[in-house]
Parts: C-alpha cells; sequence; structure tokens
C-alpha cells in the first residue's frame, strides 16, 4: 500500500477536524471587525433598498389619493364657494346680516334729485338708476347682535358697464340717508334709488350691479338654494342635488354677486323687503338712553296744523311731534340726520322744515343738562302710505342704538 503524501494527509486532517467542529460547538465564531463591516455594510444596503420601495409604494398610493379627491372635487357640491353667483332683479342676495333685493333699472336722461331739481346731463350721456333695498336681518340683539349695522360696513356696490365700473351721480335722487351710508337697526330697511352716468346709447344688457362683501370671511349667499337644496333632498334625509330649472344658482355661497340688470323676475316670484320692527313704540311712549329720553307725542295732518298747507301733487304734509329730555350731565344738540320718516318698504319721507316756519324743528338746537326740548318736524309724504314709522339715531350721542315708533 502506498503511503499518503504528507501534505494531502494534514489537510484531510484540518478538514475533517473543521467539520466536527461544526457539529458539536456552540455557534459559529465571533467574525473579526473586517467581515462585521461587511455584514452590517451588507444589511444596510438591504434596508436602504426596502425604505426606498416603501417610498415609492407610498408615493403610488398618494398619487392615487390625489388623483380621488381631484374627481371628487370635479363633481358638483352645492356647499362650494365659489368666485361668482348671478342674480335677476328681483332676486333676494344676503352678504354678512343683510338681504339685498335689487328691484328696478331705469336708463333715462330726463332725471330729478331728492330736493325735485332738475339734473343736467352733459351730451351723450344718461343716468341709470338702481332700485335697491338692504335690510338687517339679524334680530338677535340680545344674544350679541350689532345693535346697529351701517351699510357700507357690510358691502360694496358698483354698476359695470360692459365691464367697466360707472361714476356715481354726486347727487342723492332720493331723501338721505344714500344706500351705503344707511345705518339699520335690526329688521330696518332701506329702499333708495342710486344713480350711475352712463352713455345715452348704453345697451342696457351690458349693465350689471356688483356687489361684494367688506369683510374677509363674509360670503355671498343665495337664499334659493339653500331652499332648493332642501327641496331635492330625498326621502332618507339624502341630498340629490340641484335639479332646478329656474336659474337659481347650484351653489350657495360665494366671494361676488352681479346682479344682470337686464332679466327680471316674474311679479310672483320677486322678492319684496319689508319693515320687520315688533319692539316699534308708540304714541306717547318713551325710550331712553344714557340720559337722554325721546317720546313721540303725535302725529299730525296738513289740515289739522291750521293755515294753508301747500303739498306737491299726489302728496300730503305730516307733522311728527317729539319731546327730549337731557337728564344727563351734558348739554346736547340735534340734528336732522338723527331724525328719519320711512314707510313699510323702507324709503324714506323727504322733510319738509319750510312749510311751518313758525315750528320749532330739530336743526341744531342744544338742549342743556337738565332740560327738555319739545319739536316738530314736518314732512311731505306720498298720499296713499299705510305705515309710518319714525326713527330715531342715538349713534351722534354716542350710543349706537336707532329706536323706532309705529304712527300708522
Amino acid at each position: 500500500m502506498e503511503r499518503p503524501d504528507r501534505r494531502t494527509y494534514l489537510a484531510a486532517v484540518a478538514g475533517s477536524a473543521v467539520a466536527i467542529a461544526g457539529c458539536f460547538g456552540d455557534g459559529p465564531d465571533d467574525p473579526s471587525p473586517a467581515e462585521a463591516d461587511a455584514a452590517n455594510a451588507t444589511d444596510d444596503s438591504e434596508a436602504v433598498a426596502e425604505s426606498d420601495l416603501d417610498e415609492a409604494e407610498n408615493a403610488t398610493t398618494d398619487d392615487s389619493t390625489a388623483e380621488d379627491t381631484d374627481d371628487t372635487d370635479d363633481t358638483d357640491d352645492p356647499d362650494e364657494t365659489t368666485a361668482v353667483l348671478e342674480f335677476d332683479l328681483g332676486q333676494q342676495l344676503e352678504i354678512g346680516d343683510l338681504a339685498v333685493v335689487v328691484s328696478d333699472l331705469d336708463v333715462t336722461d330726463d332725471i330729478v334729485d331728492a330736493d325735485g331739481e332738475v339734473i343736467e346731463m352733459a351730451s351723450g350721456s344718461a343716468v341709470a338708476v338702481v332700485d335697491i333695498a338692504a335690510q338687517y336681518t339679524d334680530t338677535g340683539t340680545d344674544t350679541g347682535a350689532t345693535a346697529v349695522e351701517t351699510v357700507d360696513d357690510v358691502l360694496e356696490i358698483a354698476l359695470l358697464a360692459d365691464e367697466e365700473p360707472a361714476d356715481p351721480l354726486a347727487t342723492p335722487l332720493s331723501p338721505l340717508p344714500v344706500f351705503e351710508a344707511a345705518r339699520l337697526a335690526p329688521g330696518e330697511v332701506i329702499r333708495t334709488e342710486i344713480g350711475y352716468e352712463v352713455d345715452a346709447d348704453v345697451d342696457t344688457d351690458a349693465l350689471v350691479l356688483e356687489l361684494e362683501p367688506v369683510a374677509v370671511d363674509d360670503r355671498v349667499r343665495d337664499p334659493d338654494s339653500d331652499a332648493d337644496a332642501d327641496t331635492d333632498a330625498d326621502d332618507d334625509g339624502n341630498d340629490d342635488g340641484d335639479n332646478n330649472s329656474d336659474g337659481d344658482n347650484d351653489n350657495t355661497e360665494a366671494t361676488s354677486a352681479l346682479v344682470t340688470l337686464s332679466t327680471e323676475r316674474d311679479e310672483s316670484d320677486a322678492v319684496i323687503l319689508e319693515q320687520e320692527l315688533p319692539d316699534s313704540l308708540g304714541f306717547s311712549e318713551a325710550v331712553e338712553h344714557d340720559g337722554l329720553t325721546i317720546t313721540v307725542d303725535g302725529l299730525q295732518h296738513g289740515n289739522n296744523l291750521g293755515g294753508f298747507m301747500q303739498s306737491d301733487e299726489g302728496h300730503e304734509i305730516v307733522a311728527v311731534s317729539a319731546t327730549v329730555e337731557n337728564t344727563s350731565t351734558r348739554d346736547r344738540e340735534l340734528t336732522p340726520v338723527q331724525v328719519q320718516l320711512t314707510d313699510e318698504l323702507g324709503r324714506s319721507q323727504a322733510a319738509a322744515p319750510g312749510v311751518l316756519r313758525a315750528l320749532a324743528d330739530f336743526d341744531g338746537v342744544t338742549i342743556d343738562a337738565g332740560e327738555t326740548y319739545d319739536g316738530t318736524i314736518t314732512y311731505q309724504i306720498e298720499t296713499g302710505i299705510d305705515a309710518l314709522y319714525w326713527m330715531f339715531d342715538f349713534g351722534e350721542w354716542g350710543t349706537d342704538r336707532r329706536e323706532s315708533w309705529q304712527l300708522r
């Protein structure tokens, strides 16, 4: 038998020893530092690869979610806020706590101001007369509502002719206050006419009235859309969408309103705002704020005032008698802007201070502290007015309140 080579023998013995150690030992020997670093690097590479894969999967999921969201945004949402809501003449819109209705448009070159004086227009020019009304609808003064709301604190208004703003007339067409400066008690209405200078041959189809909220968090709302959304809800309370065919807005809120002045609603559908002043006082009833007490004593007609009362055709003269008691420690001045006679639609009636000069009126009268003043204000009103309200504004004296007396 041949003797094996020594080197071959030693290699075989060493291999057998390693095999036996692997079968009976506690585990593999600790790796060397170099081997550990290599293993860690491999593990880190695998972890990074797995992380990259997870991120890719998440990105794919996010893209799918975004696509789903985009698909959802493309559907009609009745509560969605849009840029513009469009309205017709006679249709109510709401901004903040004001309800607004634009009732009529008339383009004419034959126009008079609030005092009956003719307004001379330049050649080729005319006046677009817009009939507009607003009502302060928040009557919850006991729960934090503003006691008095001023129109221009809530909305801005402009007439657009071919998308360009028209210049408003500097001369009022109706008795004061002008629309934007009107101060309203809860439930009170202001209805007046606003004039804008336009070309005499202007196309009325190109005239629109733009109204925008002043406060950034206020919106234009279409109350008809709210009502239609309620009507369209099914028996289970689910909203099936706006299925109207009456031209109302599908969305309920927007950042701007455009009133098309050439499109008028049917008379049966037109909205007319009326005074809602349930807390109005009556004759001989008084109200006091900050040491000033106002009492309306009576309403007299021209025939009962004595003397010859001349009024314009279709009008009559009335006189409101009131008492002002100043129990404060300061002198107070009465001004004509503090008082207003208005009808049930919110139209101001023109004061006629020169009719009875013998009567003590409210123009520039100072009431000393502790004194009482009896005054009478005369007005020329249209015949046939059913309801009359006399408003007294305490704002000039530092109290943001308007009080009303129903005279008819």
